[in-house]
């Protein structure tokens, strides 16, 4: 129960929350992170929010602890065994036109799809694309590279945090990060911040906790928290969004090898264009 209170808190759920409220929920998920028990509880958050008789999820309603419990008929959970194969697939595809029994929603929650057969993903691809309006696909991975395209190509991608991690303010280069986002505004300021952001060690463990707090302060500016005060006013939503592409791209640099420096160079001056861009046209 604590880790999916954790999950319900987080900046990433909250973004899921929005899209079904303005009516704009997708009909398959893939949820992806380093750690199972994260990627699990955030779809299992995501199938209470679906049935909870508030939409909250409330985890006080009866839809709520039957999906807690692990026995809602409308909530279906998979591999039935150690891996996803053919066989879970078959089920889905004999079962996913079944009208939903107590609830609005089906829901297929598929663990480790990543770990699943090619074969067994690819019974599932026209079911997927083609699956009833009321029926949703909720993928989890730590691995989207083993994911097929064709999966990826039919779900919205959500990346999240290990919600097992200690809290950020407990991370080593927290007060670090904080002063860079907070302070630094120039090209040769970046130099000073460089040195520090481009160590090895921990460098993807730092590029992870930048991406975390540039979504805190997007979470901020929806007015929840104030961790960075005044500061997110000069981040235009935009401009943050840019940011965590930028992020992103230097987490797959860095798994391709580029050099750090060369990375942290080209982040960091990114920021500060990305951040005079937005502030210039809005």
């Amino acid at each position: 129960m604590e880790i999916i209170s954790k999950v319900i808190k987080s900046p990433q759920f909250a973004r899921f929350e929005s899209a079904f409220r303005f009516g704009r929920l997708s009909h398959a998920y893939l949820i992806v992170g380093e750690d199972f028990s994260s990627n699990n509880a955030f779809c299992r958050a995501m199938a209470l929010k679906l049935v909870c008789q508030q939409h909250v999820p409330c985890l006080e309603c009866a839809p709520c602890k039957k999906i807690l419990a692990g026995f809602h008929p409308d909530v279906f959970v998979y591999p039935k065994g150690k891996n996803f194969v053919v066989a879970d697939s078959e089920d889905i595809l004999a079962n996913v036109a079944i009208r939903p029994f107590e609830s609005d929603y089906k829901i297929f929650l598929i663990n480790e799809i990543d770990k699943a057969t090619p074969a067994a993903q690819n019974k599932l691809l026209k079911t997927v694309e083609e699956a009833p309006k009321n029926v949703v696909f909720l993928f989890n991975a730590t691995n989207a590279q083993n994911v097929l395209q064709t999966i990826k190509s039919r779900a919205q991608q959500i990346g999240i945090d290990n919600f097992n991690q200690m809290p950020l303010d407990q991370h080593p280069d927290y007060g670090f990060l904080v002063d860079m986002i907070q302070n630094m505004q120039s090209s040769r300021q970046t130099l000073k911040y460089a040195v520090r952001f481009a160590e090895k060690t921990g460098f993807l463990s730092r590029l992870e906790l930048l991406g975390e707090l540039f979504e805190k302060m997007l979470y901020e500016k929806l007015g929840n928290g104030d961790l960075f005060g005044a500061v997110k006013n000069t981040y235009h939503e935009g401009a943050i969004a840019e940011i965590l592409g930028q992020i992103t791209l230097a987490k797959q640099q860095f798994l391709a090898n580029v050099g750090v420096n060369l990375i942290t160079d080209n982040l960091l001056l990114k920021i500060l264009e990305v951040r005079f861009k937005w502030n210039q046209s809005a």
